[in-house]
C-alpha cells in the first residue's frame, strides 16, 4: 500500500497507464471516500517541473461537472514525488466503453446524445477559461455515474492542456496519431514538415473524430493495414478528402479510397440525427483553417441539435420508426416538411393518428407546433399515414451494414479473440434490429387497426348522411311531383305555357342525381360489409404474417447473443492466462 498526507492506494488496483504516468484506485484515510490516484512514471518525472505541475495548475482553474474534479495535490509518504488526487468515474474510459462488443457499431441514440452533450459543455468551459485541451480522444473522456444511476461523461488527462488566448498559437506537438490534426499529424507521425504554429481550433478535428467514432464503432479514416501501420496513406486520406466526406477507407489493398458524405447504415442512430450531425462533422473535419467551423460555429451548431425537441413518429407507408428533432419554435407546416424529407410523404397527403384518433386539428392551426403534440414514445408513437396509392421502401428492412466473420481452419488465441469478439458483436446487432422490426409490426398493427376504425366510421357517417339526403331527395322529388301537375295546369295561361319544359329538365336532372346517390349508397354499403367482421378489408389483414410474439424469435437471439459474449469471454481469459 502506498501513502500519502490524505489518501492511500495499492500499486496491483490500476484504473489506467499514460504516456506520463499511472492512475490508481484510491481511498481517503479518514472517510474511505474513492479517489483516482495519478503517479508520475520515470519518463514523466523527467520533464520540467513547471510541466509535471501544468495538469493539476489547469485543473485548479476548472470547474465544471463535464470536466474531471481535482481534489488535492500532495506527496508520497516515502519518496515524496508528487501525487495528484482526482475524482474517480468507476463507468471507465469511452475508449473502452467503445471496444464492447455491443458497441461495435457505435452507441444508441440516447447515449450518443448524453456524449455529445456532455463532451461539448466541457468544451465550451475550456474554451471560456482560454484552454486548449490538445488531446482529445475517447480514452480521456470518463464516464461517472450520479446518485440517480444516470450516466455523466467528463474530459481528463490534461497533461498536454495549456492555455491559449483568441488568435494566439503554439508550436509543441501532442496528442494521439488517430485523432491529430493532418498538420500536426505530418510533422508529429511522419516528420515531413517544418515547425510551425497551430490554432486552438485544431481540437475541433480530434473533436470531429471520436464523435465519428462513437456514433460508428469505428474511425473515419482507415487505410486497409490500419492507421499506425500505413501512416503516408493515412496523411493523404486525411488531406485529399473531398469537400463534404466525413470519411475515407481503403477497403483492399491497393484499392482506391472510398469516400462518403453520409455515415454508415450500420450506424444506430435515427436517419433525422444523421441529417443533423453530418453538416457538423463535414464542417470540422476540414484540413485547411479557412474551411473549417470556428468554435464558436461548432457551439452553436451543437446547440441548436441538442436543443431540439423529440418526436416518435411511426410511417406506415415505410414501415419505420422515426426519432425526428424538431425546434419549439417550428410552425406544423415545418413540422410537415421535416417529415416530408425523411419519408417521402409530402404534407398534402400526409394523414395523423394519434391515440386510435386523428391528431387534434389545434396542432396544424397552432402558430408553434411543439406546445401543442402530444407526448411520444416508441411504444406510443404519432402514426404518418398516406392518402396516396405510392409504395414507400421500409427503410428499417433495407440492407444493414454487418460484419460476419470468416473462421480459420489454424488455432490462433489472438486471432480466435478477434474473431469472437465479431462474431458477437454481429449477434448483438441482429438481435437489436430484429428486436426493432418486431416493435414497428406491433405499432404497424396497432396503426391498421386504428385506420380500419376510422375508416369504419367515416363510412357509417356517410351511410347516415346519404339516409338523410335521401329524406330529402324524396321530399324533393315530391315536390316536384306537384310542381309538375300544376304546370300542366297552367299551360293553359299563354305566360305560362314553357313552364312544362322547365320543370322537365328539372326532373331530368332529379333522375340524374337519384341514380348516382343509388349508386353511392351500393358502394358505401360494399365497403362497410368489407369491414365488418369476416368482410373483406378485416380478412385481408392476417394477423398471423409476420413475426409473432409468441414465437420468441427476439428472446431465441438474445440467447445466442448472449451464447456468443460467452464465448468471447473465454477465449479472452484463456487468452491472458497464456500471456501470464
Amino acid at each position: 500500500m502506498q501513502l500519502s498526507e490524505n489518501f492511500t492506494w495499492s500499486l496491483t488496483d490500476v484504473l489506467g497507464r499514460g504516456s506520463t504516468g499511472c492512475v490508481y484506485h484510491g481511498r481517503h484515510r479518514t472517510t474511505g471516500a474513492p479517489s483516482a490516484i495519478k503517479v508520475l512514471s520515470v519518463d514523466g518525472m523527467r520533464r520540467p517541473p513547471e510541466l509535471q505541475e501544468r495538469e493539476s495548475r489547469v485543473l485548479a482553474e476548472l470547474d465544471h461537472p463535464n470536466i474531471v474534479r481535482l481534489l488535492a495535490v500532495e506527496e508520497e509518504s516515502v519518496t515524496r514525488h508528487r501525487v495528484v488526487v482526482m475524482e474517480v468515474c468507476s463507468g471507465g474510459s469511452l475508449h473502452s466503453i467503445l471496444n464492447e462488443p455491443e458497441n461495435a457499431y457505435g452507441l444508441s441514440e440516447d447515449d450518443f446524445l448524453q456524449v455529445l452533450s456532455d463532451v461539448v459543455a466541457g468544451m465550451n468551459h475550456l474554451r471560456e477559461k482560454g484552454i486548449v485541451h490538445r488531446d482529445l480522444k475517447p480514452g480521456n473522456i470518463m464516464r461517472a455515474f450520479r446518485a440517480d444511476g444516470k450516466a455523466t461523461y467528463k474530459l481528463t488527462d490534461f497533461d498536454t492542456a495549456r492555455w491559449l488566448e483568441d488568435g494566439e498559437q503554439f508550436v509543441s506537438l501532442c496528442g494521439t496519431e488517430e485523432y491529430l490534426h493532418p498538420d500536426m499529424y505530418a510533422r508529429a507521425v511522419l516528420r515531413t514538415s517544418q515547425p510551425r504554429a497551430y490554432h486552438a481550433t485544431v481540437d475541433l478535428w480530434s473533436i470531429g473524430v471520436t464523435i465519428y467514432h462513437v456514433a460508428t464503432g469505428c474511425l473515419p479514416f482507415r487505410p486497409h493495414a490500419g492507421p499506425r501501420r500505413d501512416q503516408k496513406l493515412m496523411h493523404q486520406i486525411t488531406t485529399r478528402k473531398p469537400k463534404g466526406a466525413i470519411s475515407g477507407v481503403q477497403e483492399q489493398a491497393n484499392e482506391k479510397i472510398t469516400w462518403s458524405d453520409t455515415l454508415p447504415s450500420s450506424c444506430l442512430l435515427s436517419e433525422c440525427l444523421k441529417s443533423l450531425l453530418v453538416p457538423i462533422l463535414a464542417n470540422v473535419l476540414e484540413a485547411d483553417p479557412r474551411q473549417c467551423w470556428s468554435f464558436e460555429q461548432f457551439f452553436a451548431a451543437t446547440k441548436d441539435l441538442l436543443q431540439r425537441e423529440l418526436l416518435h413518429v411511426y410511417s406506415l407507408p415505410q414501415h419505420t420508426l422515426h426519432r425526428v428533432y424538431y425546434r419549439a419554435h417550428d410552425t406544423w407546416a415545418q413540422l410537415q416538411e421535416l417529415l416530408s424529407g425523411l419519408t417521402g410523404v409530402t404534407p398534402d397527403l400526409q394523414l395523423f393518428f394519434n391515440e386510435g384518433r386523428p391528431l387534434a386539428a389545434a396542432v396544424a392551426s397552432a402558430a408553434a407546433a411543439g406546445g401543442h403534440l402530444p407526448a411520444t414514445t416508441p411504444h406510443d408513437p404519432v402514426v404518418l399515414a398516406s392518402a396516396g396509392t405510392g409504395q414507400a421502401q421500409a427503410a428499417a428492412l433495407r440492407q444493414i451494414e454487418l460484419h460476419i466473420p470468416t473462421f480459420s481452419r489454424n488455432t490462433d488465441m489472438l486471432q480466435d479473440v478477434h474473431t469472437a469478439q465479431d462474431a458477437a458483436s454481429a449477434a448483438i446487432q441482429i438481435h437489436r434490429l430484429s428486436d426493432r422490426v418486431v416493435q414497428e409490426q406491433v405499432v404497424a398493427r396497432r396503426a391498421a387497426s386504428w385506420i380500419r376504425s376510422e375508416f369504419e366510421d367515416d363510412t357509417r357517417t356517410a351511410l347516415q348522411r346519404l339516409g338523410e339526403v335521401k329524406v330529402r331527395r324524396d321530399a324533393a322529388v315530391d315536390l316536384l311531383h306537384k310542381t309538375s301537375r300544376l304546370c300542366t295546369l297552367a299551360t293553359r295561361h299563354e305566360q305560362l305555357a314553357s313552364a312544362p319544359g322547365c320543370v322537365a329538365e328539372v326532373e331530368a336532372a332529379v333522375r340524374s342525381a337519384c341514380g348516382r346517390l343509388e349508386e353511392l349508397e351500393g358502394r358505401l354499403m360494399e365497403v362497410d360489409a368489407s369491414c365488418a367482421p369476416g368482410g373483406d378489408l378485416s380478412a385481408s389483414w392476417c394477423q398471423s404474417v409476420g413475426f409473432q410474439l409468441s414465437d420468441c424469435s427476439v428472446e431465441r437471439l438474445a440467447v445466442l447473443a448472449k451464447l456468443s459474449l460467452d464465448t468471447l469471454v473465454q477465449f479472452d481469459r484463456d487468452l491472458q492466462q497464456r500471456s501470464e
